[in-house]
């Protein structure tokens, strides 16, 4: 519970940290862009000019003037030091009521000209230079180094409290960066499992999950660990949009793996095409990514529901976390990516871990189960040899008590709450009641070798073994009763 509120307290920091950051801070809001030949400022009111919002500001493959009227209120120009912020995917010299406050990179008109600049970047205010009322900002920015172009290169042409830009954008990743210890955790727990445990895909494939979740927090993060130059913000978004694939890819093979009992391949293919569809179809990176996950989430939780309804275990955990997972896409697309998809994965993983320790446990006690039933069918095999006489047994049919001698059964087929025995002579007698009853009452020469099936060791000719572990008995009645994978080693011992 105290892990519960302490991640709901954090979600909830990391939703009001933007927001406490953009009251702070003076936004540009209409702008007039005007094409640019050279380096000095043009006239704004030329009819090639245009007025519009500073976020369809786009300086890809050419050189812009950029003018910003921002009123500023009188508590904004105090003794503070101030600065211009300017998060562009361009190189950028910035102008303040007529003052030069400087450049990041260097623009110019072609690729040759240009000096890329800081993806993120701060000038300097000189003080007394910002007046109360209106303040004109001129830019001049271009975007010559690049192969990807983006849907809204400049993020934010803002003025505020003086700060190095990646200190801010760090102060907004820094609550989703507690989750990565548990994401790396998680990779290691699982990759380990992987390895040591007898179930291989399912924990491989969480490991993989985590690592991808991990991986894409990292290079969310990197932004407010480094100031690099916006070429490698292409590569960074790039990877932002892979690692997400990856995840979801994940998240979809696991779901398939678990519940999925036929053409398993059929339908990843087909997850995988409806995830490629909307990669291309989304508009932005931060929606590609976005949807690239719910396409996965969504068709993973339709999967999970399905075999919930069949009842296969684990199914409803699976398919309540899936759907919750998928709705805060759809319910918080602007803070998913950024903040709560690292703690909605930490979650994910959380209650991954738990299905999964339950079901280790469950292996564990079948593994002892088996081992101990393995040492019983060798005991068994070699009283076999010395020909023991058999006791009867009583079976409840139809109403009535039958006995038979133990040593005419040649094997006991479980089905549901009724077993069916198999004579030697060919004839089988439906018993009333479940194989784990009858397990106990029948003599030490019967061996469970399987959970639907228990064998007359004076029956057994030959021992099969396929490529996948399991194995056969060849009866000397014609039957042929699977052996389990766990079991094949003792029962080849046995048999010699």
């Amino acid at each position: 519970m105290r892990f519960l509120l302490m991640l709901a307290a954090l979600v909830a920091g990391s939703l009001l940290a933007p927001a406490s950051a953009a009251i702070a801070m003076l936004h540009a809001g209409e702008v007039i862009v005007c094409p640019a030949d050279g380096p000095a400022p043009p006239d704004f009111g030329a009819p090639d000019c245009a007025a519009m919002p500073a976020g369809a500001i786009d300086p890809q493959g050419r050189q812009l003037w950029v003018r910003a009227v921002m009123t500023a209120p009188p508590a904004l120009t105090g003794a503070r030091p101030l600065g211009l912020f300017v998060s562009a995917k361009a190189a950028s010299e910035a102008f303040l009521n007529g003052e030069r406050l400087g450049a990041n990179g260097a623009p110019g008109r072609t690729a040759a000209e240009e000096a890329p600049g800081r993806m993120d970047a701060v000038f300097a205010i000189p003080d007394g230079l910002m007046r109360a009322g209106d303040n004109v900002v001129d830019l001049r920015l271009s975007s010559h180094h690049g192969v990807i172009k983006f849907l809204r290169p400049v993020h934010i042409i803002a003025i505020g409290e003086y700060a190095d830009p990646t200190d801010w954008l760090l102060r907004q990743y820094w609550p989703s960066l507690v989750t990565l210890g548990a994401l790396l955790a998680g990779a290691l727990y699982f990759a380990a499992a992987s390895i040591t445990g007898a179930r291989r895909a399912e924990p491989a494939l969480l490991a993989a999950l985590s690592l991808f979740a991990a991986g894409q927090l990292i290079v969310e993060a990197y932004r407010g660990l480094n100031a690099y130059l916006y070429p490698v913000h292409e590569l960074r978004v790039a990877l932002i949009v892979a690692t997400s694939f990856g995840f979801g890819a994940s998240l979809a093979a696991l779901t398939l793996v678990k519940f999925a009992e036929r053409r398993r391949v059929v339908w990843f293919a087909l997850i995988l095409a409806l995830m490629i569809a909307a990669v291309f179809l989304a508009r932005g990176f931060d929606a590609k990514a976005a949807f690239a996950v719910l396409a996965a989430a969504a068709a993973s939780a339709a999967i999970a529901v399905r075999a919930a309804m069949r009842r296969q275990p684990q199914a409803l955990l699976y398919a309540l976390a899936l759907a919750a997972f998928a709705a805060t896409i759809v319910l918080f697309p602007a803070n998913f990516l950024d903040h709560l998809f690292f703690f909605q994965v930490a979650a994910l993983i959380l209650c991954f871990f738990v299905a999964e320790a339950f079901a280790f446990e469950r292996e564990r006690r079948e593994r002892e189960t088996e081992r101990a039933r393995a040492l019983q069918l060798e005991s068994a095999l070699e009283r076999a040899a010395a020909q023991e006489a058999p006791p009867a047994v009583r079976v409840n049919a139809a109403g009535s008590l039958t006995i038979v001698n133990a040593g005419d059964i040649a094997y006991c087929k479980g089905a549901g709450d009724y077993v069916e025995l198999f004579l030697k002579d060919g004839r089988a007698i439906l018993h009333n009641g479940a194989l784990a009853e009858l397990e106990a009452t029948l003599p030490k020469t019967f061996l469970r070798v399987h959970r639907s099936f228990i064998v007359n060791t004076a029956f057994v000719r030959t021992l099969t073994r396929e490529s996948s572990g399991v194995g056969a008995l060849a009866l000397s009645t014609g039957a042929e009763i699977p052996v389990s994978r766990r079991i094949m080693p003792k029962v080849r011992s046995a048999l010699g």
